[in-house]
């Protein structure tokens, strides 16, 4: 719902102006990204604005001596080079898709997907299946986490230049409503070929299971659709209360980040009060959940819970944002351990995400954060028992932080 200010994660119009104004499709993207930066940026990097200017530039130049009129396309991949000049996590590029995918993921619309989530398999030419959506194509085929995809479209994934080049050329194919073959292996045994039609299919939201041994797991994927990811989280404490759980993990590995208000009331289900105070270019502000509600907001859960045992979150490099600001208020508070990885590193600032000109958009680091007693958060959270997420045992079939939290639950 559009009506809750997303704090870690918010958007913003940029004012019209013609094309035809600038000198080319692709100056006109550098200027209006690097003039939306230098106005709203606020994170803790120094940015020396001059020379930032300079850099873009001198690389489109180059980049634009021979393509005239210079597109779109090429500034996008200057502007891509300049920002991650600034090294800063908070600020970067989303692509045309990306972009989509966020706005849907905010909207609670439908994307065609085919549901799947993946990593790399260190040391091999293979992404290992991290997530599953329930009741997507890929779930449907019989795909399971912990298999590997050697091939997408017949090209071995040997002959992509990264991991992620591979998983945007699945994301491409879902978007333009292709057929996916997929080259896929179970536990070892051999490679055989899963085609997977795209369906629309809704944004991933909070999942729940209650294991046999009386404890619940809640895995998180995002936390952009705004009313509904901290009121999946209550409804599921409520079940793991009624079914008389004894624990529950909240697994936030490769969750990315969303609204404040969501991560917040989500805390909220295990610790209250609880909040954060952010300071940007334009002021400061706090959000603090406490009694089913974050205050002077709109923002309420409906029959909220309050979980009183134990407690343990999942983590690894790639949980960030508002993954990172969960985890980081719950072991603030010693509410719960953290086992895992360190994560992404940019729990100690906010995002605020402008249009750009071409079709993609620029995530601009807008706020700092700190505690509610004003001390600043640190960068990324640190587990109480570091452990690396090991994608060569998921595929075969062991999931090595989950079985260390459920023998601590013990």
């Amino acid at each position: 719902m559009r009506k809750f200010l997303a704090v870690l994660v918010s958007i913003v119009t940029l004012a019209s102006f013609s094309i035809a104004q600038a000198p080319s499709p692709a100056q006109y993207l550098i200027d209006e990204a690097l003039t939306t930066l230098e106005e709203r940026y606020f994170g803790f990097a120094q940015i020396d604005f001059n020379a930032l200017n300079q850099n873009a530039s001198a690389r489109l130049e180059l980049a634009c001596k021979d393509v005239l009129p210079c597109p779109f396309s090429v500034g996008e991949t200057t502007l891509d080079s300049v920002l991650s000049s600034v090294a800063d996590g908070h600020t970067f590029r989303l692509t045309p898709i990306a972009w989509a995918q966020f706005v849907a993921n905010s909207d609670n619309a439908p994307l065609p997907m085919v549901g799947l989530k993946f990593a790399p398999l260190p040391d091999a030419s293979a992404l290992v299946v991290t997530r599953l959506l329930e009741g997507s194509p890929a779930k449907l085929a019989g795909i399971e986490r912990g298999d590997l995809v050697w091939a997408v479209g017949g090209v071995s994934l040997e002959q992509f230049k990264s991991a992620s080049e591979a998983v945007n050329a699945i994301t491409k194919l879902e978007f333009d409503k292709q057929t996916i073959a997929l080259e896929v292996s179970h536990l070892g045994n051999e490679h055989k070929t899963v085609k997977l039609e795209p369906a629309e299919l809704k944004p991933w939201l909070p999942s729940y299971e209650l294991r046999s041994d009386g404890v619940a797991i809640i895995t998180f994927y995002q936390y952009l659709t705004g009313g509904l990811i901290a009121s999946s989280v209550h409804k599921f404490v409520k079940q793991a209360q009624a079914a008389k759980a004894k624990a529950i993990i909240l697994d936030v590995r490769g969750s990315g980040g969303g609204s404040g208000y969501e991560s917040v009331a989500a805390a909220g289900a295990f610790v209250e009060p609880v909040g954060t105070q952010f300071e940007s270019v334009r002021g400061k502000g706090k959000i603090v959940y406490q009694n089913g509600e974050i205050a002077n907001s709109g923002f309420k859960i409906v029959d909220p819970a309050n979980w009183t045992q134990p407690v343990v979150v999942l983590t690894n490099h790639i949980s960030r944002s508002a993954a990172e600001y969960m985890a980081f208020f719950l072991q603030e508070t010693q509410r719960a351990k953290v086992i895992g990885e360190s994560t992404a590193g940019v729990l100690n600032t906010s995002t605020s995400i402008f249009p750009l000109p071409g079709g993609s958009s620029l995530a601009v680091t807008s706020g700092r954060s700190s505690n509610l007693a004003g001390v600043p958060h640190p960068e990324r959270v640190t587990p109480d028992v570091v452990m690396t997420d090991d994608m060569a045992a998921l595929s075969q079939g062991r999931d090595l932080i989950l079985l260390r939290a459920l023998e601590m639950l013990k």
